[in-house]
């Protein structure tokens, strides 16, 4: 329940309030927080790779913004 049909719904709201391709940047952020909750978490380990990969990530998602606006 917690985090299946919780989501969905926030999910279904978020394209209500906010449209579809801002919801899907936000969304682009998700393996974001959940490489940083399994560092802090889960003790997992951190290296360089892990970065550039995060470091990827938020490029992409900094140059849809851009393009959006």
């Amino acid at each position: 329940m917690l985090s299946t049909v919780i989501p969905s719904f926030m999910m279904v709201e978020a394209l209500d309030r906010i449209g579809a391709t801002q919801t899907g940047i936000v969304g682009m952020l998700g393996p974001v927080v959940t490489i940083v909750l399994a560092i802090y978490l889960l003790d997992e380990a951190f290296s360089v790779w892990l970065v550039l990969g995060v470091a990827l990530m938020m490029i992409g998602v900094v140059n849809l913004i851009r393009c959006k606006n």
